[in-house]
């Protein structure tokens, strides 16, 4: 019970497991090879949930994204934009 003393519901907890998993996987670098970046970023969050097997149908499950899970799709999508994909 003391863990909903610092988050407010079951929600919150399960939004933060999430961004703590997408914190792990490494992110497209700016300015190299967007195809080589983007299979180094599958190559890790492949690495990434078989070490977390339970998180990938939690990923999906929710709507609330953190601070992580919003720098990693963000820099996919630019990874992505800088290659011309519009």
């Amino acid at each position: 019970m003391s863990l909903y003393h610092y988050v407010a519901t079951k929600n919150a907890v399960l939004d933060g497991i999430v961004d703590l998993v997408f914190a792990k996987i490494e992110l497209p670098r700016v300015g190299r090879d967007w195809r080589a970046e983007m299979r180094r970023r599958a190559h890790s969050a492949r690495a990434v949930l078989h070490g977390h097997p339970w998180a990938l149908a939690l990923l999906e499950t929710r709507t609330s994204p953190g601070p992580a899970t919003l720098k990693h799709h963000d820099a996919v999508l630019g990874a992505l934009r800088g290659a011309g994909c519009h």
